[in-house]
């Protein structure tokens, strides 16, 4: 009895995952005049593919380097039963949205959690990348299945 019980759950349980790969998540970004928190960004971890959630922070600052130099870090939050390993390259692509100029830059996420408890692994990734100063566009994206969100805009200068 207690086995057919299970059998009953296991498509419920993935369901749940499911819903959780595909929920919609944040639909706004918080933006400031120098900066924006990134959407957040549905995905699955390369090494064991649970449902994990991508969160960022862009900002335009003067210890970054010249006018026009943005900083972005990226880090991640997931569950699972046991001890996983998360692995997942999240590309950011960026639009200066007066200029015209465009480009991407990878940042490697790497880290791991368990306990069935949600895990944010801090600040995991980040880079450094010069787009020139005006009003820029990101949008986040990953090597691993993803939903794709809306971009964040912020001015950089």
């Amino acid at each position: 009895m207690r086995h057919r019980n299970m059998l009953v759950r296991m498509p419920i349980i993935g369901a749940c995952v499911a819903a959780v790969l595909l929920s919609s998540g944040t639909t706004a970004s918080a933006a400031g005049p120098y900066g924006a928190q990134l959407v957040n960004t549905p995905t699955a971890c390369r090494d064991f593919p649970i449902p994990t959630e991508i969160n960022g922070n862009a900002q335009s600052r003067p210890d970054l380097g010249p006018l026009g130099t943005v900083g972005i870090w990226y880090g991640f939050q997931h569950r699972a039963f046991i001890y996983t390993p998360c692995t997942v390259t999240v590309t950011a692509h960026w639009t200066n949205l007066d200029t015209g100029d465009s480009g991407s830059v990878d940042v490697p996420l790497s880290g791991g959690w368990g306990f069935a408890l949600p895990a944010n692994t801090g600040t995991v990734g980040r880079a450094t990348f010069f787009t020139g100063v005006g009003r820029v566009s990101i949008t986040t994206t990953t090597d691993m299945p993803h939903q794709v969100m809306p971009a964040a805009e912020f001015y950089a200068g």
